[in-house]
């Protein structure tokens, strides 16, 4: 059986109303006999929210999508699944029951959360989100009597992988990492070897970083660090950090590159590394992975295969991040926090220079010293509570 991985699938922003027919346009996930993507973000109406958060959201009526796309099963292991908070995550559970269409990585308690996904009798799929980290913050791991994702850990991992039935093989869906970064940090990359040991795991698929990274190689067997962005339409933001749907879009409105809080209704728009992503497809029965190249138009929700001369270009960039894996720890620790200084003050120095031509130097000053400080005291209480 081949099965085909996507990376991030936001079903909201542009694509509502959209009149294109033809939302994914690749040969590789029309012959796939199964297909599993991320599910980017709860699918509801309530109106609650998280605060203080980049928050997604959709209509459940939009996993009409999905189901155009043909997709299968999602993965609900990300940091957004609880962005309408507990209320958003089972009205998601139910949303796809409604529509038919399976899930793993989140469930109504830490059991189900757990619970494999399975493609075969002899292959399955796990899914995990790191949380409480700097990067990674405000995700909530399912408990024996709460909803949320299953949480991220070394030894979770060994032990489920464990208790799997001899002769099988799994799949890891993981979200981990810093978002934009080319380099993943370098715990990260030894956390995979590590797991790629183990005889139980057939592939790693990692999301989060909302751009293609490198690809581990460890035991003859494959981490794909982030598949990018798949399908992640454009959107609208309301202030503070809040996606929203206007039933009236106003005429003069402001369009940014990033997503960053803003002070009036903002168009949020990709860039081109936000739009390109790594489609995985691995066959259960010859236990052989391979990935395709897929790029998003900028304008449109619609996904194409790459081919010829751009394809060649996306698979050298995957192996040129892929050969900063192999340097010895110092000299990729450095590269991979300079990574992490260069794409900070880049996405600081946008963000406030939209934010003082959209509201003025002095809005623009404040909003980013109060950003700032919000989060040095949030460092400082993960630290504590670490």
């Amino acid at each position: 059986m081949k099965v085909c991985f996507t990376g991030d699938l936001f079903l909201g922003g542009d694509i509502v109303g959209a009149e294109c027919h033809n939302f994914i346009d690749s040969y590789s996930f029309d012959v796939a006999d199964m297909r599993i993507a991320n599910l980017e973000q709860p699918v509801t109406e309530y109106s609650g929210r998280l605060e203080n958060k980049y928050t997604l959201f959709s209509s459940p009526i939009n996993l009409a999508f999905a189901k155009l796309f043909r997709l299968d099963t999602v993965a609900l292991s990300n940091n957004h699944i609880q962005d309408k908070c507990d209320v958003g995550i089972f009205d998601t559970f139910q949303s796809l029951k409604n529509y038919n269409i399976q899930y793993f990585g989140a469930g109504e308690n830490s059991a189900k959360a757990g619970t494999p996904f399975w493609i075969d009798n002899k292959t399955c799929v796990l899914g995990y989100c790191e949380f409480g980290k700097s990067y990674l913050k405000k995700v909530q791991p399912a408990t024996i009597d709460n909803p949320g994702v299953n949480p991220l850990s070394f030894e979770k991992i060994i032990c489920d992988l464990d208790g799997l039935p001899d002769g099988t093989k799994a799949i890891l869906h993981f979200h981990w990492g810093r978002e934009h970064v080319a380099l993943p940090d370098y715990e990260l990359i030894m956390l995979a070897q590590k797991i790629l040991a183990h005889k139980k795991v057939l592939c790693i698929v990692g999301m989060h970083a909302h751009r293609i990274q490198g690809i581990v190689e460890f035991n003859q067997k494959k981490a794909y660090m982030c598949l990018g962005n798949f399908l992640f339409p454009n959107f609208y933001i309301e202030p503070p950090t809040h996606i929203s749907y206007p039933h009236v879009v106003p005429r003069k409105i402001m369009t940014t590159k990033d997503y960053h809080f803003v002070g009036k209704p903002t168009y949020k728009k990709w860039r081109l590394k936000n739009r390109l992503s790594l489609m995985v497809i691995i066959d259960t029965h010859a236990l052989t992975v391979e990935h395709v190249p897929m790029y998003q138009l900028p304008n449109d929700p619609i996904v194409k295969e790459f081919f010829g001369y751009k394809k060649d270009l996306v698979l050298s960039m995957v192996k040129f991040y892929s050969l900063f894996f192999k340097l010895p720890r110092p000299l990729y620790f450095t590269l991979s926090k300079i990574n992490i200084i260069v794409n900070n003050i880049c996405r600081y120095t946008y963000a406030f220079c939209f934010l003082t031509r959209q509201n003025g130097i002095r809005w623009g000053i404040e909003r980013t010293i109060k950003f700032f400080l919000n989060k040095k005291s949030e460092r400082e209480a993960l630290k504590k509570h670490s």
